[in-house]
């Protein structure tokens, strides 16, 4: 078959990680599922707030495909972003055997993060779109032999950090992964290690001086303000003790993704299992073979020292945005996107071992057979593990379907007393004091996938009258924040009982008002 199809051709690459992705996916693109985000999205304009978080590209992508969230619309061209991502990949380390190749793919589009920022359906495209040009960053720098070269490397990774500014971490671990493979070819002298280095790094800096001016003329020309949002416009410090934070968090965080609650299930077990056979097939690598006679035992050591501590530096590569943005509070979804896709490098690593030994490929009689035992053994370990991505991926996806289902029963339930209060009026304004209070439904046996991301699904009136105005098609304005003082403290606001006793809905001054809860009540009294 590897003679007849060759799925490293770009377009066979594309297809075939369409496929697994509408395999994966295809609950998720076809089903209506929402969070906190996205009813602020649709009760706002993405403009509003995406360009004050640094997200200055991310509105473009309403003028494409319009401002609503058109789940199926949004999917397929996520879908269609990760497919030239996984070709894009795919031609930066040369994979070209097709069981390599199909594995490389499903890691890509199955991974447990794209089902996770698929939680935020109503900006994924837009998301991908800037890990696209995140990895086309990472492929230019590779490839690049000119100095306007690595300037196209930068631009493009300025450009994808104005849809998600996360996604530098990918194109560092890529980058790093490729100068560990470096390092480990003979045929590579340190002289070009070191000037490929400082060429990677001169394109991060250049990629800084295009995305700031940039975000900040945005800014200038829309009249938005940077937002105390994870850090965005918190002060520079690289003080011993941040230094130390940045370093411990990274590999906290790392570990986190990797090993949930430290219990032992398939997806912990598989991933120490995936950490060991990286390590043992790095150590055949390095060891496994007749050293070059160019090479001395001096220039080996330090090869294998510089390995050593790029390899240590990962977690802190996946991690980079602790860096660039201080008081980074929670990760989210698109920012795992760079430890989803390191379940890569043992692919990658087996791919060099066999090409090296000339077996990747060869089947032809029972001795071949026997020698690709081992090869066996680890293709079909990896392809475990991608199929067990796309069974918790089916697990959250069956969490989103039930939480959303409870958040519509409820809403319903709101709907149903509304209309019974004495005065109710349809497209009156609705002011909604408090939240009822609901914890995320996690998987305990993921990277934190939930239906409801990591956060709450409605937590202000704003949530509410969305979320009543899309699944009820009622038509409520939104009272403002001064009429929401005079309500609370109104006669007619003491006499009301919180939800779901009697008296939780009143029409007061011509405005509905539903009474959840007085967790945020003194807001109003200030």
């Amino acid at each position: 078959m590897n003679d007849r199809i060759k799925l490293n051709k770009p377009f066979n690459t594309f297809l075939f990680t369409m496929i697994l992705g509408f395999i994966a996916h295809g609950f998720r693109l076809t089903n209506k599922f929402f969070c906190e985000d996205s009813f602020n999205y649709l009760n706002t304009i993405s403009a509003s707030w995406t360009i004050s978080i640094g997200r200055f590209l991310l509105p473009l992508v309403e003028k494409v495909r319009g401002p609503k969230e058109a789940t199926w619309v949004i999917g397929v061209l996520s879908l269609i972003w990760i497919s030239f991502t996984a070709i894009v990949v795919i031609k930066l380390f040369d994979l070209k055997s097709n069981l390599y190749v199909i594995l490389v793919s499903a890691i890509l589009v199955c991974n447990p993060v794209v089902a996770g920022t698929f939680s935020y359906m109503y900006t994924a495209d837009g998301y991908f779109f800037g890990l696209l040009l995140s990895v086309l960053s990472a492929y230019i720098a590779v490839k690049a032999k000119k100095f306007w070269e690595l300037v196209i490397s930068a631009v493009l990774l300025g450009l994808s950090m104005g849809f998600y500014q996360s996604y530098v971490s990918v194109t560092v671990l890529l980058l790093e992964l490729w100068i560990i493979l470096m390092l480990n070819d003979r045929a590579k002298s340190l002289k070009d290690f070191w000037k490929k280095t400082g060429s990677f790094a001169a394109m991060g800096i250049m990629a800084i001086v295009v995305y700031y001016p940039l975000m900040k003329i945005v800014m200038k020309l829309t009249d938005h303000e940077v937002a105390g949002y994870m850090g965005l416009d918190g002060e520079q410090s690289f003080s011993l003790g941040r230094i130390a934070d940045i370093f411990i968090n990274s590999y906290v965080e790392f570990a986190r993704y990797y090993l949930v609650h430290f219990e032992a299930d398939f997806y912990n077990v598989s991933n120490v299992l995936m950490f060991i056979l990286t390590a043992v097939l790095l150590v055949i690598l390095v060891f496994g073979r007749k050293e070059d006679k160019k090479i001395g035992a001096g220039e080996t050591a330090l090869r294998l020292v510089l390995e050593t501590l790029l390899l240590l530096f990962i977690p802190l590569a996946t991690h980079i945005f602790f860096v660039l943005s201080p008081d980074v509070k929670y990760l989210s979804a698109p920012m795992l996107y760079s430890m989803g896709i390191f379940y890569i490098f043992p692919v990658i690593l087996m791919q060099i071992l066999y090409e090296r030994s000339g077996d990747i490929d060869s089947w032809k009689n029972k001795r071949d057979v026997l020698k690709q035992i081992p090869q066996g053994i680890m293709l079909a370990f990896m392809f475990t593990i991608c199929f067990h991505f796309i069974v918790i991926t089916d697990q959250a996806y069956e969490s989103m379907y039930r939480a959303n289902k409870n958040m519509e029963n409820q809403l319903n339930r709101i709907q149903v007393r509304l209309e019974m209060t004495d005065g109710y009026e349809e497209g009156m304004h609705l002011a909604v004091i408090g939240c009822t209070y609901q914890l995320p439904d996690y998987l305990e046996s993921a990277p934190r996938l939930s239906g409801v991301v990591s956060n709450l699904f409605m937590t202000g009136a704003n949530e509410y009258v969305s979320g009543l105005n899309w699944f009820l098609s009622t038509d409520y304005g939104g009272a403002t924040f001064e009429e929401y003082k005079e309500i609370v403290r109104s006669e007619e606001f003491a006499e009301m009982n919180m939800w779901p006793q009697e008296g939780c809905t009143k029409v007061i001054d011509g405005i509905m008002v539903l009474y959840l809860d007085d967790r945020d009540i003194k807001q109003y009294y200030e």
